[in-house]
């Protein structure tokens, strides 16, 4: 949250004697840019920053964090016009970790906050309405706020536990940047933003079954002022099992659902997206005499719609299928081959509102993609390797591709390389689109 993505030039310095650690950071983040007609519209930035406090950064420590950043006013004098005003920025907060039981357990906690003026030409405040009597002036020279001021916190916590042996891993996460929190030093930064992610996985069977689920939920417009809040959902399962035997099989089912929820504006309307993704994975690795292959079967599927509150936005859906298979073979430490096969099933359905069922829109596309390879060596040095690519989207047009590639030891430490590539497709409806295509390279690669 506080110092995040920036480019610094100056120094970044750190020592950790005994128990106490301190460190400090200064110098530009960023330099005056004019304009084609001379006027000012970056500013030099100047930041500086410290942490001190007590234990390392990775171990359990407890850190005082303080970070300013203003922009330097020196070429204002001497524009006619302001184009961009400086600003500058003051952030306070600490970085908290716990760390026990052999790092079986560990609590991270950073809480910062932030007072960002948008201008530091705007009006000033009466300090005495913000400062209590008794502040010391080094604190009051620290930020003049003004009436640009934007006042806003940020925190986080982390927690990761392994219990058991290692058998059972919690995780939870927390994460809130309010609407008003900006900082000079991380201006990627999303602000008005909460997010939680809770994860628990569980190993059974001396480890060969793993089961673990998800939750995790996003929104923003922490505080009502934009006219809709977005909010994201996401909960899920996972099971995989492994064979001593080589047997693998993985299976993923992780739905995503998003909703806006709208204020009652003119001209407006509520939208929700779900979505639902499944995956189903198994691998087996085995031998046939001096024969070593890896048969792959994967099948995947997701589906989405959107749901619409109104009649002014048409409701859709996608649904997508993919098959894939892949069988490596390993026919001796020189030679390989290898097939690959996916078969996809796509489709798109809008309707419309004034548009009746039988006759909405719909759009189905399937596609078969199907490579043959293999890699060989021939005299101990001479290495080859070749390919043969395959596409055919329903009997419209089709794809076909040839590569060949070799590499062949000439002298020491040098190498003659030659590969060639050939593409064709086929479009049976506008020949004018199919084309034919041949690239070859060559030349000699030395290595020293």
């Amino acid at each position: 949250y506080t110092v995040n993505r920036i480019a610094l030039t100056g120094f970044d310095v750190a020592i950790s004697p005994s128990l106490l650690y301190i460190s400090a950071l200064g110098g530009k983040s960023q330099f005056n840019i004019f304009d084609q007609e001379g006027r000012l519209k970056m500013y030099d930035r100047q930041l500086y920053g410290a942490k001190v406090g007590l234990g390392s950064k990775k171990g359990t420590h407890l850190h005082f964090i303080a970070i300013k950043a203003n922009d330097d006013q020196g070429n204002l004098m001497n524009q006619d016009s302001i184009i961009t005003e400086p600003q500058s920025n003051l952030i306070l907060g600490l970085d908290f970790k716990l760390s026990m039981f052999r790092k079986k357990f560990q609590l991270s906690a950073e809480a910062v906050g932030s007072a960002y003026n948008t201008s530091d030409l705007a009006p000033g405040i009466d300090e005495s309405e913000i400062y209590p009597t008794e502040t010391p002036d080094f604190v009051r020279d620290l930020f003049a706020p003004n009436f640009s001021t934007h006042i806003g916190i940020a925190y986080k916590a982390d927690m990761n536990a392994r219990l058991f042996s290692n058998q059972s891993n919690i995780q939870a996460k927390y994460e809130y940047i309010g609407p008003g929190y900006q900082s000079m030093a991380a201006p990627i930064l999303l602000n008005d933003r909460l997010f939680y992610d809770l994860r628990w996985g569980q190993y059974l069977f001396s480890r060969k079954l793993k089961f673990s689920v998800f939750h995790k939920q996003e929104q923003d417009n922490l505080v009502p002022w934009k006219a809709y809040r977005t909010m994201a959902n996401s909960s899920g399962l996972s099971l995989s099992f492994y064979s001593n035997k080589g047997f693998m099989l993985q299976l993923n089912y992780a739905p995503y659902f998003q909703s806006n929820d709208i204020n009652d504006i003119a001209d407006s309307s509520k939208i929700s997206n779900a979505n639902h993704m499944f995956n189903l994975t198994s691998s087996y690795n085995y031998k046939i005499g001096d024969l070593s292959a890896n048969s792959q079967l994967s099948f995947m599927q997701i589906s989405g719609e959107m749901i619409p509150n109104g009649n002014s936005i048409p409701y859709s859906s996608t649904r997508s299928t993919n098959i894939l298979y892949n069988q490596p073979l390993s026919l001796s430490q020189s030679v390989n081959l290898n097939f690959n096969t996916s078969f996809v099933m796509y489709k798109n359905s809008i309707e419309q509102p004034s548009i009746s069922l039988n006759n909405s829109p719909d759009s189905t596309v399937n596609l078969l993609m199907l490579n043959l390879g293999g890699s060989f060596v021939l005299f101990d040095t001479w290495y080859n390797s070749i390919s043969l690519q395959y596409a055919n989207e329903d009997n419209l047009d089709n794809k076909l591709g040839f590569y060949y590639d070799s590499k062949i030891p000439v002298y020491k430490n040098t190498q003659f390389t030659i590969s060639a590539r050939q593409n064709q497709y086929k479009d049976p409806i506008d020949i004018t689109k199919s084309y034919s295509s041949l690239y070859i390279n060559f030349g000699l690669n030395f290595s020293y």
